[in-house]
């Protein structure tokens, strides 16, 4: 059933070992996070005076914690280069909400405090603090007193340190010499970041009567970065808004045990203990065409190489970027106009539905851009060249006919009341909207949208709330693991209500009053027929929007006429995902 609440005034609706080739290089990888534990001095000396010994004042203890960053490695005749460091912050470990350290406190040969867990927690505002576990203040600055710290945490730690050390490396002997990253690394957090150990010992200070303690990292492991060939697009599209070249990043399947991790940046990257076997990471690309296998031998310590696969070298094409072009799974784009294989078919991930090339801005009010989206353009600032829409239909238990929510409530007031998604606190805007001619139904705002939606079901699922998520979005997070969105782009999202509209027609001002025509939708069905996708179906579909001062209205749209209307949550329409790239 479905009740339509508001119209718009529209009644019409080979097989081959491939060269490595090696070079070493540079990095410093820079953390910096500020912990904050508060701990009881002893103190009779001096304001400004360390160590301490005597009183116990409480105070605020600020640790702070860099890193050192992998210098450069011995080179192949067994000579050492120059120490020219290189800031690179492509290569940086990024402390998260979570993460956790082990703090060690040695007074006079003893330990004190042993293995301490702190662990990292998040403000509103992105800077982490660091607690430790039973919340408990700690307690030092005195005589013959030494810091030790480690990342990542363990539990057990019997056996691997030595108390009478009065540096980190040899405090931590037994945890480094017997260090095992995982031989699984593809995942960031689960087997990257928990195989970079690194160690430091704490420098004390005092200044303006507060305490610093700071901890400078070693990497105390050892990196390989392998490149990989790519492909750079260059479009040549001469009318609207211009189209920045595009890179595809050579995707790998890694067929042994070992397995890096991929960076966005398209290198993939292992972390490896140098004083252990070397390690060999086989892999293939080119639909498994081409082979190669590199060996991390002759790393040194805290150092990286980088390997490079075919020489990494650059395939540059000139593209005429249209509506309708194919964006296959592994990124690459191919033409609207070019036949297909059976393969090509079978790889393709979404049809381009919107460029830059369509909009003019000269006397718009909303000409669609998407650096609106704030969000989306802070997490994928390379995926600036268009939208594309899935070329599979999203069903959600079976179902193509979806209930946006039911029972419904207001995302709208959950989301006024959580600092991380409020507006004006962050880069978010409300997902409820008006139907004016500049409300947010006329931007692009899908991406977001969908972010706030997502964290809401969470949100009702902790809660005992379950019924009252938003089912597109649960859809969305089935459909996405038997239908991967494109290499390079923002993941699968619910559209906007703009987004809706240009996938129907075009970018126009004032979405909710506009006389609206089959343009687009037109060339894309053409395009999905092509590979045998699901076509766009001539119903309502939903967008990410709800309506404004109505808890039980979200915003649907037309494909069967191109209007926008309201309709009561409970109702039903059809859902298709689209993503930027």
């Amino acid at each position: 059933m479905r009740v339509r609440l508001y119209l718009s005034p529209r009644k019409e609706e080979k097989n081959k070992l491939y060269e490595i080739k090696i070079k070493k290089v540079i990095m410093k990888r820079k953390i910096l996070q500020t912990l904050w534990v508060a701990i009881l001095l002893l103190t009779a000396c001096t304001q400004e005076e360390l160590p301490m010994s005597g009183t116990s004042d409480g105070i605020t203890f600020a640790i702070t914690v860099t890193d050192n960053g992998y210098a450069l490695t011995t080179s192949a005749d067994g000579s050492q280069k120059a120490d020219t460091r290189a800031t690179e912050d492509g290569y940086r470990t990024e402390f998260t909400n979570g993460d956790a350290c082990g703090l060690y406190l040695v007074r006079n040969g003893e330990i004190v405090y042993d293995n301490v867990k702190l662990t990292a927690t998040a403000g509103t505002d992105g800077s982490l603090t660091w607690q430790p576990e039973t919340g408990n203040p700690l307690t030092g600055g005195m005589m013959n007193e030494y810091y030790f710290i480690y990342y990542p945490y363990q539990e057990d730690m019997t056996g691997k340190v030595t108390a009478s050390a009065t540096d980190d490396a040899g405090f931590f002997t037994q945890l480094i010499n017997n260090w095992q990253p995982k031989a699984d690394q593809s995942d960031y957090m689960q087997g990257y970041t928990v195989s970079d150990l690194m160690t430091a010992k704490g420098m004390a200070s005092k200044a303006d009567g507060k305490l610093s303690l700071n901890f400078a990292m070693t990497h105390r492991m050892a990196l390989a970065v392998i490149e990989m060939p790519k492909t750079v697009y260059h479009f040549t599209n001469t009318t609207g808004g211009s189209i920045p070249d595009y890179t595809v990043l050579t995707a790998v399947d890694f067929t042994a045990e070992a397995n890096p991790y991929r960076s966005s940046d398209g290198t993939y990257r292992y972390i490896v203990n140098p004083a252990a076997q070397p390690v060999s990471l086989t892999g293939s690309y080119d639909d498994g065409n081409k082979k190669f296998t590199v060996t991390t031998q002759g790393i040194a310590t805290s150092s990286y190489k980088t390997y490079k696969v075919d020489g990494a070298k650059t395939d540059e094409k000139s593209h005429t970027l249209q509506v309708g072009d194919y964006l296959l799974n592994d990124g690459t784009l191919i033409g609207k106009n070019e036949s297909l294989t059976e393969e090509q078919k079978s790889s393709v991930s979404a049809i381009v539905f919107w460029t830059p090339s369509e909009t003019t801005v000269d006397g718009r009010a909303t000409p669609a851009s998407l650096t609106d989206d704030k969000i989306m353009a802070a997490e994928h600032p390379d995926c600036t060249h268009g939208l594309a829409v899935a070329v599979k239909k999203v069903t959600y238990n079976g179902t193509e006919d979806i209930v946006w929510q039911d029972p419904y409530e207001s995302v709208k007031d959950w989301q006024a009341g959580v600092d991380d998604y409020k507006p004006k606190s962050s880069n978010f805007v409300f997902v409820a909207s008006n139907y004016g001619a500049t409300d947010n139904i006329n931007r692009i705002y899908g991406y977001q949208n969908t972010i706030v939606l997502r964290a809401y079901n969470a949100h009702c699922i902790a809660n005992g709330k379950q019924s009252y998520i938003v089912r597109p979005v649960a859809a969305l997070d089935e459909f996405k693991k038997s239908n991967p969105a494109p290499e390079n782009s923002t993941g699968w999202f619910l559209p906007s209500l703009k987004e809706l509209h240009m996938l129907y027609y075009k970018d126009v001002d004032d979405i909710w009053n506009q006389d609206h025509k089959t343009a687009t939708y037109d060339i894309v069905n053409s395009s999905l027929s092509a590979t045998g996708g699901d076509n766009l179906y001539p119903y309502f579909h939903w967008s990410s929007s709800e309506r404004q001062g109505m808890s039980e209205g979200a915003y649907d749209f037309s494909f069967d006429g191109g209007w926008s209307s309201t309709i009561i949550k409970n109702s039903t329409s059809k859902v298709r995902v689209v993503c930027a790239f």
